[in-house]
């Protein structure tokens, strides 16, 4: 029988050698090596957050607030390093969310066979004419009256 937590810590191993997560790092250990370029990045992610937050909390971010962030981005972008590490960390998210969705479908296909099971189940049971409390309904009484 498979051991799900076993492949589960497969799986960790795996994205951690995997070569999106290996690029990420050596993106970032790169980009360590240059303070403005760090900088940069640390301010456009700080200011997403601040964006992320205020959408976490029911405010939207003014109109202002996303172009500025947008023409942020667009002045990092054309630092070679802040550029790697973005596109790294994109394949990187994109590869976890794909992971996700496929051990969501999973759980879709699982639960879905289990509600079939059940609804086929109460359907052929002979107690299906009785009410989750214990009653029976009036076609039960009649049945057995």
């Amino acid at each position: 029988m498979i051991n799900p937590y076993d492949k589960a810590h497969e799986l960790a191993r795996a994205l951690k050698e995997c070569a999106e997560a290996k690029d990420w790092l050596a993106a970032q250990k790169e980009l360590a090596g240059d303070a403005d370029g760090w900088r940069m990045l640390e301010d456009f992610r700080g200011r997403q957050e601040e964006i992320a937050k205020a959408l976490s909390e029911g405010r939207e971010g003014s109109e202002d607030e996303k172009k500025q962030v947008g023409r942020l981005y667009e002045v990092i972008v054309l630092h070679p390093g802040v550029r790697r590490v973005l596109e790294a960390e994109q394949r990187l998210v994109r590869l976890l969310a794909d992971v996700q969705r496929i051990i969501g479908d999973a759980w879709n296909e699982l639960t879905e066979q289990g509600y079939k099971g059940i609804k086929a189940s109460a359907a052929a049971s002979p107690d299906a004419a009785a009410k989750p409390d214990g009653e029976e309904t009036p076609d039960a009484d009649a049945k057995t009256g």
